[in-house]
């Protein structure tokens, strides 16, 4: 085939060339760089393919090595878009992790909120529990006649320990009774007295004191001071006997353990309820008998049916400020029968 019959069967230019428009590009962001490179790209790979090929004695040869000038193109166009899209996938991981830190931090200050919140409303109960205990001493101090838990009244001045004895036989229930328990050793105690009328003690121990003046401070007769021993059917029986230390600020009870008894049951709408004992005292350290009766009243808060809620009366052993000692007296606890029940103790 002649050279002019090659070139009379060649296709038209026009189905051979293409034009600037017909060349490929993206449609991203025209500003970003690998998209501005990889449209270079396809250019110049137009231009050069179109170069070529105007030469139709190279047409084999344009082949040939058309490819092997597309194929290194195309996979540097590939790893470019692919740059582009992890590029763009980094942008909206790092919009979305903020999106998330944001909610985390409204979480977080929700929370602290709620928190606030929760204080406030434990603040609100701390704050009505006080009131309502402020109310319950008021009630009590109208319902016991005006005492707050501690009265001027004497007690018996007795030694108290709790045993359990056929109180209240019509029941048939042990209760707790008080017993004598041994005190004040290094004073002298007139044995002789128990089960004597009050008459008759003082005469026995003015014939002991006139024999032996000096163990009395010369004294030839001592004073009784006389004090009935605690019942149930006392006006006083709601209240809790406090025995404390020398000094009274501090409750020791009856064994110096801190621990407070009460001898009879509470009775509430006919029912007989058991009641303490009461630990004063936490790890060696007594607790003040105002600590110590509101302990003793937040246990025991319902009003008995004698209207009385349970009161305190604080006790300090002979020998304190509010309980010296007198070298003229006897402190003799009788019944109410008026009979000695316990041995006086000349202090």
């Amino acid at each position: 085939m002649t050279t002019a019959a090659a070139r009379g069967r060649r296709r038209p230019r026009s189905q051979t060339s293409s034009s600037a428009a017909d060349i490929p590009s993206l449609s991203a962001d025209q500003s970003s760089p690998a998209v501005t490179f990889y449209n270079r790209l396809l250019h110049q790979l137009h231009n050069n393919s179109h170069t070529i090929m105007c030469s139709s004695s190279a047409a084999p040869f344009v082949r040939r090595n058309q490819i092997k000038l597309v194929l290194p193109l195309l996979l540097l166009s590939a790893y470019l878009l692919l740059s582009f899209n992890t590029d763009a996938r980094n942008e909206q991981s790092m919009t979305e992790y903020d999106y998330y830190a944001q909610q985390q931090q409204q979480q977080h200050r929700q929370l602290r909120a709620n928190g606030r919140a929760a204080a406030a409303v434990l603040d609100r109960a701390e704050a009505r529990r006080r009131r309502e205990q402020r109310e319950k001493r008021l009630q009590r101090q109208r319902m016991n006649g005006g005492g707050v838990g501690f009265d001027e009244e004497r007690s018996d001045g007795g030694d108290r320990k709790l045993v359990q004895d056929t109180f209240g036989a019509r029941t048939g229930v042990d209760y707790k009774r008080m017993a004598i328990i041994p005190r004040y050793t290094d004073r002298h105690h007139f044995d002789e007295c128990v089960g004597l009328t009050i008459s008759a003690c003082q005469t026995l121990i003015d014939q002991h004191v006139s024999s032996h003046p000096l163990d009395f401070h010369n004294h030839t007769t001592l004073t009784l001071d006389i004090r009935k021993i605690r019942e149930s059917s006392d006006v006083s029986y709601y209240k809790v006997v406090l025995r404390t230390n020398v000094l009274g600020d501090k409750v020791y009870g009856i064994f110096d353990d801190g621990v407070v008894f009460y001898p009879w049951p509470w009775t509430v709408g006919g029912q007989e309820l058991a009641i303490g004992p009461w630990d004063c005292q936490t790890g060696g350290v007594y607790m003040s008998p105002e600590e110590c009766c509101a302990l003793i009243q937040e246990d025991v808060p319902m009003m008995d049916d004698g209207g009385h809620f349970l009161a305190c009366f604080v006790e300090e052993p002979v020998g304190g400020p509010s309980n010296p000692e007198r070298e003229d007296r006897a402190i003799v606890v009788t019944d109410g029968n008026g009979k000695v029940v316990r041995a006086p103790v000349a202090h």
